[in-house]
């Protein structure tokens, strides 16, 4: 589903847009990995930075 969510933002849904239709089709705990969630609004250098890891680089 991470991959699915990833998809519609590149299709020009925002994060939260993208993270509602999938738990509206799939169910209402998926996507439940909060720094997930996390990094698709933020993106993944300040995602990692939020939980405390090295930043991709």
């Amino acid at each position: 589903m991470e991959a699915l969510a990833r998809m519609l933002i590149e299709r020009g849904l925002s994060a939260g847009e993208a993270v509602a239709l999938v738990r509206e089709r799939r169910s209402p705990a998926a996507l439940g990995n909060e720094a997930f969630t996390s990094y698709l609004s933020v993106g993944l250098g300040v995602a990692a930075l939020l939980v405390g890891l090295d930043p991709p680089g």
